[in-house]
């Protein structure tokens, strides 16, 4: 049973790590550094392991970067290029960090089939580059899953660029963000149920909503989502087998659902050409019925 449980710990362990959020690449576009979320790199599956093999075993590892490097690249003359690849290390004693680059012949070495005059063409690459600079206006701590103020997304084919959507991003409205309430409580008095007109609600002791597939305009308005609503009894109430502890009310999450497209307003971002409200999407909250069980 001790394994049992200490396998269980290990795992959500290693579960909530694998969760953080993950540093990108840099590359560089008309002089200007920009974050990559993602790792092109990755997509040339058969000289990644050699690649990896290049770097030293004592080089740091962080939650935030498992593998250790960090790729830098360009676009020159319309060709995506990998520029270096760099780590760190870490003197245990002074605690001295050294940044270093992978030896540039291992690196030709292993990528000896891209080399066109003096850069490596990532030609194995075909994909949408999603790249971002400036502050973080939200993160879901999973990944790359990040937006920044500045985004672009570059069509890549073979290595060569073929288009290209440059984005300003920004916080459109302020206002009510789910995610930023710290007292529950206080969404009775935004959000008052009429629980009265609803019969079988005596052993109720809390409601937890789901909200799914919010939709936002630029004024800060909720115009649509979809609201799902689970009853949450009392212990009493789950004793005597009159329920299952808790069950789903379509009734009062149609009713929720109501209140909160008349609410206003809602925290609005202005994200890649499309309003998005982080605050109302993919939100669960509890919404207390009875203090005491």
């Amino acid at each position: 049973m001790r394994r049992v449980i200490l396998l269980g710990l290990l795992l959500t362990m290693f579960l909530s790590a694998s969760a953080t959020s993950q540093e990108g690449d840099i590359i560089c576009i008309d002089g200007s550094q920009w974050e990559i979320l993602g790792r092109p790199i990755k997509a040339e599956a058969e000289r990644y392991p050699k690649m990896l093999a290049l770097l030293p075993d004592e080089r740091d590892i962080r939650s935030s970067n498992w593998e250790g490097y960090m790729a830098y690249w360009s676009i020159k003359q319309d060709a995506l290029c990998l520029d270096s690849i760099q780590y760190s290390v870490t003197n245990k004693d002074t605690q001295v960090k050294l940044v270093k680059c992978v030896d540039a012949e291992g690196l030709n070495r292993v990528y000896r089939n891209y080399i066109d005059g003096q850069n490596i063409v990532a030609t194995w690459y075909t994909g949408k580059l999603h790249i971002g600079k400036g502050k973080v206006l939200h993160e879901l701590n999973n990944g790359f899953e990040r937006n920044y103020e500045n985004e672009q997304f570059i069509d890549i084919n073979q290595g060569k660029k073929t288009g290209q959507v440059v984005y300003d991003n920004k916080l459109a409205v302020e206002g009510l963000n789910l995610s930023n309430v710290k007292d529950f409580s206080t969404l009775k008095q935004k959000f008052p149920l009429d629980l009265g007109k609803y019969p079988g609600l005596s052993n109720a002791r809390r409601i937890i909503f789901s909200i799914k597939d919010a939709k936002v305009d630029a004024k800060g308005n909720l115009v649509d989502c979809k609201v799902t609503a689970y009853v949450m009894y009392a212990a009493e109430s789950r004793s005597t087998g009159a329920n299952k502890g808790r069950e789903e009310h379509p009734g009062i999450a149609a009713e929720m659902a109501k209140l909160l497209k008349a609410y206003h307003p809602w925290e609005v971002y202005l994200i890649n050409g499309e309003y998005i409200s982080y605050g109302a999407s993919n939100r669960t909250f509890p919404y207390l019925v009875k203090d005491k069980q």
